[in-house]
């Protein structure tokens, strides 16, 4: 089902029609009742959406977490040793 909303409406509703959008309609945003955008459902990849269908990953919309940096056993020379090494 296609939609066709005006720019106040857009300006005002844009959450809900988001939401819309990502439940797979189509919106229509119109300017003085011409039609100047459209706001489709973002494309998955089949891969990707063979991932999420095995429930092998998903995403929430926040950005990944960082994981904390690790110490690494015994000391061996930095990268800036070898290059200094080598020249």
């Amino acid at each position: 089902m296609a939609a066709e909303v005006g720019v106040r409406r857009l300006k005002n509703e844009a959450s809900a029609l988001i939401e819309r959008v990502e439940s797979g309609e189509v919106v229509t945003v119109t300017k003085r009742g011409r039609p100047v955008a459209r706001l489709v459902p973002a494309a998955i990849s089949p891969g990707m959406a063979e991932l999420i269908a095995e429930g092998r990953i998903r995403w929430s919309g926040g950005k990944p977490a960082t994981p904390e940096p690790v110490e690494l056993e015994g000391r061996g020379k930095t990268a800036a040793e070898y290059v200094i090494e080598g020249r």
